[in-house]
C-alpha cells in the first residue's frame, strides 16, 4: 500500500507534486539499487536525494492550491516501470520501457 501524505509545489521547476512524508524503506532501497546501477555504467547521477512523488501539473506558471496538512491518500502498488523520456515539439513524452511485479 502506498500512502501520500505530503504535497507541494517547487517554484524554480515549475512542478506541482503529491509525495510522502517518510517513504517506504523498500522504496528507497530500490531507488538506491539503481542509482547505483547507473553510476556503474557511467549515468551521472543528479545530487539531490531522492524525493519520491508523483507530478501532477508541470511548467505551473503560479502558485496553485493543495491538498491541506493532514491529508492522507492510499492506494496499492502492484507493479513499477522503467520508462524513457524524450523531448520534443514542445513536449515531455514517456515510454515504458519495461514492467515488474512487485511480490508481497
Amino acid at each position: 500500500m502506498l500512502h501520500l501524505d505530503d504535497a507541494g509545489q517547487w517554484l524554480r521547476s515549475r512542478v506541482v507534486w503529491l509525495g510522502m512524508r517518510q517513504p517506504p524503506r523498500g522504496l528507497l532501497q530500490l531507488a538506491n539499487m539503481l542509482r547505483a546501477q547507473a553510476a556503474r555504467s557511467g549515468c551521472y547521477q543528479s545530487p539531490p536525494p531522492f524525493h519520491p512523488h508523483i507530478t501532477l501539473l508541470r511548467d505551473a506558471s503560479h502558485a496553485v492550491t493543495i491538498p491541506p496538512p493532514g491529508f492522507c491518500w492510499s492506494f496499492p502498488v502492484t507493479s513499477f516501470a522503467l520508462y524513457a523520456s524524450s523531448y520534443g515539439q514542445g513536449r515531455t513524452r514517456y515510454a515504458e520501457l519495461q514492467r515488474w511485479t512487485l511480490g508481497e
